[in-house]
């Protein structure tokens, strides 16, 4: 029998390469789309509605941000779950929301953890400042703010102090 859809139990989607209800993709770098008919998508073709979903490589399957793998993040430069946050400006993997963003969640700073790679962070390495201004990790506070070195025994090397 021919169907539009693949039937989700057992979780059959649509490939392509053989226009059969299967269980896996079997060309590379296809995943499956629950939300695109239950068929066959490259991994940076997942469907955007009705919820946005990122290629989850790992998974085999298109996820909401929150469910892409452990280490990885949603983003909508590339539309798949990455490990780092890279676009054409510089973006953030935010733990909260599991997506690369260019604007931390309150209460967590813009960290450059390396060229070009950031995360948000609820506090700032030595020698920077949380800067409640520009909501970034900062060499040195906003004019008219001031820092004040908050460290502790336990965790010696970050500023628990904002500007």
């Amino acid at each position: 029998m021919c169907v539009l859809i693949c039937p989700n139990s057992p979780d059959y989607f649509g490939d392509n390469s053989t226009n059969k209800c299967q269980l896996t993709c079997q060309q590379v770098n296809e995943i499956r789309d629950p939300q695109n008919n239950r068929r066959c998508v490259t991994n940076t073709n997942c469907s955007r509605l009705p919820i946005a979903l990122f290629g989850d490589i790992n998974a085999a399957t298109c996820v909401t941000a929150r469910n892409c793998t452990a280490g990885t993040f949603g983003d909508n430069n590339t539309k798949k779950c990455e490990s780092d946050c890279q676009g054409p400006t510089l973006l953030y993997a935010d733990s909260v929301t599991k997506e690369c963003v260019d604007v931390c969640q309150p209460r967590y700073y813009a960290l450059n953890s390396s060229v070009n790679i950031g995360i948000c962070s609820l506090t700032c390495p030595l020698p920077l400042w949380a800067d409640n201004i520009t909501k970034r990790c900062e060499p040195q506070c906003s004019p008219l703010t001031y820092g004040v070195n908050w460290t502790d025994t336990v965790t010696p090397t970050y500023h628990f102090g904002t500007c």
